[in-house]
């Protein structure tokens, strides 16, 4: 049992998924490690049409991903991604 915001609940506190390793590895694709031992591959040319993310169409920026508290990052924090997208539409 956990108590949040004066609530309790059942069972464990829910981990906060982090990614720890990140890189590119191929067209639009990246290979990721998150903090709960999972490694995945992430394929992203799909959201590549939404607005927020047409900078990484560059193959420069895309591939200047870095990590900011667990995060992932590409210009200075301008654009970002969660962690929880990541695990939940990973492709491996």
């Amino acid at each position: 049992m956990y108590i949040k915001d004066n609530i309790a609940f059942a069972g464990n506190f829910p981990e906060i998924l982090k990614v720890v390793e990140i890189q590119p590895n191929g067209l639009y694709k990246l290979k990721i490690t998150f903090n709960n031992g999972k490694k995945a591959l992430f394929d992203f040319q799909n959201l590549l049409e939404f607005e927020c993310y047409k900078p990484l169409a560059d193959k420069n920026v895309f591939e200047s991903v870095s990590l900011d508290r667990g995060i992932p990052i590409w210009l200075d924090g301008e654009i970002d991604i969660s962690p929880e997208y990541l695990y939940e539409n990973r492709i491996q």
